[in-house]
């Protein structure tokens, strides 16, 4: 015939022979009980360990605690861009350009179609330290649901303020003067205020810059902003400014492999600018589920 399990003492009384000590008052027998295969064990180990066990099985046995749910995303029906359209996203994000970044979320803001989720967080972190980025279409591309998730970012809070903004109707900038070749290399930033596509003089002037080797290190970046820029009926002045370039490097050009790398740069971005618009040209049903990629799922 079985036996029921010994009961354990009330913890106040534990917590009594604790406070008195064990050779003021004797252990509770059910203690000494559970405890018999201590073997000679002090009697205030024996305590203790005995508390340790009583605790936690009182803690295990406590219904859990009950938290608030957590905030949910607003829903958004805007279906997202093509499987073409967020691989070369991808590649974008990988080595970011303000203005093709701009480039790929004015058109998908123009096609109402959105990024993936899975790039909502590069976007956003290189939108908050570039303020060349544009804020405007970030906001229409991702959507309320993408700013929400901006927003549930506490390092992102000035950022999801921005996005968050209503944008007010305001009327056309009024239009940018084209700066002279004179000006521009005496100030090769001002070419870059001007939007695209360039005319061709200016595409012109900003190569004869690069050519040149003044920027220094700066020289890649520069690139870049001039090659996302260049009418595509310009790209043949990509080629010539490689052709201008010597095979190897030449006393009167120390700097010669910044150049090279500086041509390079423009020659992938204007790439990259035609690669948006075939992109977003092909993604003639946007909200199709065959086109989408498989792996984006709702946050």
């Amino acid at each position: 015939m079985s036996t029921a399990p010994p009961r354990d003492p009330a913890w106040s009384e534990v917590v009594t022979v604790a406070l008195l000590g064990t050779d003021r008052r004797p252990l509770p027998p059910e203690v000494l009980t559970a405890s018999a295969a201590d073997g000679e064990a002090p009697a205030s180990a024996v305590l203790l360990d005995h508390a340790v066990r009583q605790r936690a099985r009182h803690r295990a046995a406590r219904p859990l605690g009950r938290c608030p749910a957590p905030p949910q995303a607003p829903d958004d029906p805007a279906p997202w861009a093509s499987a073409a359209a967020q691989e070369l996203l991808t590649r974008l994000l990988a080595r970011p350009v303000p203005e093709l970044l701009n480039a790929w979320l004015g058109a998908a803001a123009a096609r109402g179609v959105r990024p993936a989720p899975e790039h909502w967080t590069e976007l956003a972190a290189f939108a908050a330290t570039r303020p060349d980025l544009d804020r405007g279409v970030l906001a229409q591309a991702l959507g309320a649901q993408g700013v929400w998730f901006v927003r549930q970012n506490p390092a992102w809070s000035r950022l999801a303020e921005v996005l968050e903004r209503p944008v007010p109707g305001r009327p056309a900038d009024p239009p940018v003067g084209v700066p002279d070749e004179a000006a521009v290399r005496a100030r090769p930033e001002l070419a870059l205020d001007v939007p695209a596509p360039w005319p061709r003089e200016l595409a012109v002037a900003a190569l004869r810059v690069l050519l040149a080797g003044q920027l220094g290190w700066r020289a890649s970046r520069y690139g870049a902003a001039v090659g996302a820029r260049l009418a595509t009926a310009d790209a043949d002045l990509l080629q010539q400014a490689a052709d201008a370039l010597p095979d190897g490097p030449q006393r009167g050009l120390p700097g010669l492999r910044l150049v090279q790398e500086a041509v390079a740069a423009a020659a992938a971005a204007a790439a990259d600018r035609a690669a948006v618009d075939q992109a977003f040209d092909l993604d003639a049903l946007p909200g199709d589920p065959t086109d989408a990629p498989e792996h984006q799922e709702q946050p």
